[in-house]
């Protein structure tokens, strides 16, 4: 790998993390313990969070899985958060 290549990997990794991706998310979490939001509601900014985690992997370590694939890992990610979701909330009831 060149160093042109090195960097160009390196911009496209900021760019998630400091981007509208990780920092607004973990402003998003901050603000759902600040402004006493409910459970459901910082799962799914914890699911969310986990799908740019996986994301940042598959950036700089080339996760050896099909765009299909991938798209079926997120696709379970926020299925089982949305099924937390739907148990806590049917627990309160």
């Amino acid at each position: 790998m060149t160093y042109h290549n090195m960097l160009l990997e390196y911009c496209r990794l900021s760019n998630i993390i400091t981007g509208n991706s990780v920092v607004a998310t973990i402003l998003l979490l901050f603000c759902s313990v600040i402004f006493k939001y409910g459970v459901w509601h910082r799962l799914i900014v914890v699911s969310n969070f986990i799908i740019i985690l996986i994301i940042c992997i598959d950036r700089v370590f080339h996760i050896p899985i099909s765009d299909l694939e991938l798209l079926i890992l997120y696709y379970v990610v926020y299925s089982i958060f949305l099924i937390m979701i739907l148990i806590i909330n049917f627990k309160k009831r």
